[in-house]
C-alpha cells in the first residue's frame, strides 16, 4: 500500500466513474464530477481511490455532493476487486469543510435530520 501511496501522483493508467457507475478514461476529457471514482491497475489492482473536487466550496457536503458520495461509495462496496479505498481530496489546502451551511440553511428541520442520517449512514452501513 505504501508503493502505491508514492506513485499517486504518477498513475499511468486510471479510470474514472463519471459519474459513479459509467466508465470514461480519463483521456477523454470529460468535465469532471465532484466526487468520483479512480481504479488504479497494474502492480496496484485492487486500490481505488474516491476523490472529492467541489473546489467553489472546500468539498463541503451539500445535498447533490452527497447523493454522488454515497453512490460511489455503494458502487465501491459492492466492487467485489476493490479491497483498499483510500478517500482524497483534489482541492488544495482542504479535505473537506464539513456541511453545506448555505444549503442547509435552506433546509427544514425535518430535512436537516434525514440529511445527517444519510450522511452517516453513507459510510457506517
Amino acid at each position: 500500500l505504501s508503493q502505491a501511496l508514492g506513485r499517486l501522483s504518477r498513475c499511468a493508467l486510471v479510470h474514472v466513474a463519471y459519474p459513479c457507475g459509467l466508465w470514461r478514461r480519463l483521456a477523454h476529457g470529460s468535465t469532471p464530477a465532484e466526487v468520483y471514482v479512480e481504479r488504479l491497475e497494474g502492480e496496484d489492482t485492487g486500490v481505488s481511490l474516491l476523490t472529492m473536487d467541489r473546489p467553489t466550496r472546500k468539498n463541503a457536503i451539500g445535498r447533490a455532493f452527497l447523493d454522488a458520495l454515497a453512490s460511489c461509495v455503494d458502487e465501491l462496496r459492492n466492487d467485489r476487486s476493490t479491497r483498499v479505498v483510500i478517500l482524497r481530496s483534489a482541492v488544495g489546502g482542504a479535505f473537506c469543510s464539513g456541511a453545506d451551511l448555505k444549503e442547509r440553511t435552506e433546509m427544514s428541520q425535518p430535512e436537516v435530520a434525514s440529511f445527517v442520517r444519510r450522511l452517516r449512514t453513507t459510510f457506517t452501513d
